[in-house]
Order: structure tokens, then C-alpha cells, then sequence
């Protein structure tokens, strides 16, 4: 007689021995989600992304030049607008300073909007 089939016999009197084929059973489930998270992720880090629970991400060390440039391109595009936007208020606020009369302020105001 062995520890193992002393512990199966007692396991199987408790009533523990299916608890031990569903503990089994959801070890191969996770093995299995395991490698299938692996599989994707290192798809996704060698088309340049890297996912976490903290976000999306480009992983710009290793992504494809195609996506650096796309990202890098709209990024600038975005910022440009921003920053034709602020010299459009700073223009009117400065104008605003200036301004002589209400009439001069009102088309100030007028040019913002």
C-alpha cells in the first residue's frame, strides 16, 4: 500500500476525489488559456503593440516603421491644430487688451467664434 493510494481510497470516501478531477480538469482549461494569451501577445508585440492592464500601447522600439510614421504623422497633425488653435486665442486675447472701443472688442469676439 502507498501514501498515493491511501490518499485516493480516503479521498474518494470524503467524497473529495471529483474535486480533485475539476481541480485537474480547470489546471489543463488554464494551461491551455495560458498558451493562447501567449500566442496573441506575441503577435500583437511583433506587429508593435503592447497590451497590459494599464492600456494600448506602441511599442516604438520594435514597431513596424509603417506604424511609427502613421502614429508620428497624426500625432504632429493633431498638435498642429493645436497649436494654430492657441495662436488664435492668444491673437484674440492680445486684441482684446488693445482693444479702443466696444465695437473693437465685439468684432475681437466675433472673430473667435
Amino acid at each position: 500500500m502507498s501514501e498515493d493510494s491511501i490518499l485516493r481510497e480516503y479521498a474518494q470516501e470524503k467524497g473529495y476525489f471529483q474535486s480533485v478531477k475539476e481541480l485537474r480538469s480547470l489546471n489543463g482549461q488554464i494551461e491551455e488559456l495560458e498558451a493562447q494569451r501567449d500566442k496573441i501577445g506575441k503577435r500583437l508585440n511583433s506587429s508593435g503593440f503592447d497590451v497590459s492592464n494599464s492600456g494600448f500601447h506602441l511599442r516604438r522600439w520594435d514597431a513596424p516603421d509603417s506604424l511609427r510614421d502613421l502614429v508620428d504623422k497624426k500625432l504632429e497633425s493633431a498638435r498642429r491644430l493645436i497649436q494654430k488653435s492657441l495662436k488664435k486665442y492668444d491673437v484674440a486675447i492680445a486684441s482684446i487688451w488693445i482693444a479702443g472701443s466696444s465695437e473693437d472688442l465685439q468684432k475681437v469676439v466675433e472673430g473667435v467664434i
